[in-house]
């Protein structure tokens, strides 16, 4: 049973580069959400490796908003991708730097109480993260509607979830 310092039961991160093109969207989606939901704790991070498992720890549910660009996919395919889906990646382009599966499996043996018992990365998939640029792509600015109807309704089904158990949810 993991033990959680925080009253907010769910916590949503925002990951990505404000002056990078597509890569700030998960930023612009948690700024667009976060006065919806005034009992949940919208966080923007620009970090990754270690920094970021430091920032997940402490909440029942963490749901991570990020972009994603993969061999097959399509730009602005959206995912909802469960923590079991990266096991396997190898190291990103830095091999000095951990994937988000050597995260996940290093907070579990550091921090096994501390760590979420629902985590949830939801991405999309975009065309142009290394152009700097504070406007997203015609196609992300096109789709960007949906993708925050889609994190929106996540958010929703969680405090569904939870909303008995944590009554601030309520408000």
């Amino acid at each position: 049973m993991s033990t959680y310092l925080h009253p907010e039961p769910i916590k949503v991160i925002g990951l990505g580069s404000p002056i990078l093109t597509d890569d700030g969207v998960g930023l612009k989606v948690i700024e667009d959400l976060a006065l919806e939901f005034p009992n949940i704790l919208f966080e923007p991070q620009t970090i990754g490796g270690l920094d970021l498992l430091e920032a997940m720890l402490d909440y029942h549910t963490l749901i991570i908003v990020d972009v994603i660009q993969t061999k097959s996919g399509s730009v602005g395919e959206i995912y909802r991708i469960a923590p079991e889906a990266f096991k396997g990646f190898a190291h990103f382009n830095n091999p000095h730097q951990m994937n988000f599966a050597s995260i996940l499996e290093s907070g579990k043996r550091l921090f096994e109480e501390r760590m979420p018992n629902d985590l949830e990365v939801i991405a999309i998939e975009v065309k142009d993260v290394t152009t700097f640029s504070e406007t997203f792509t015609p196609e992300i600015q096109k789709i960007y509607p949906e993708f925050v109807e889609t994190v929106r309704s996540v958010l929703n089904e969680k405090i569904d979830i939870l909303k008995e158990k944590y009554p601030s949810l309520k408000e």
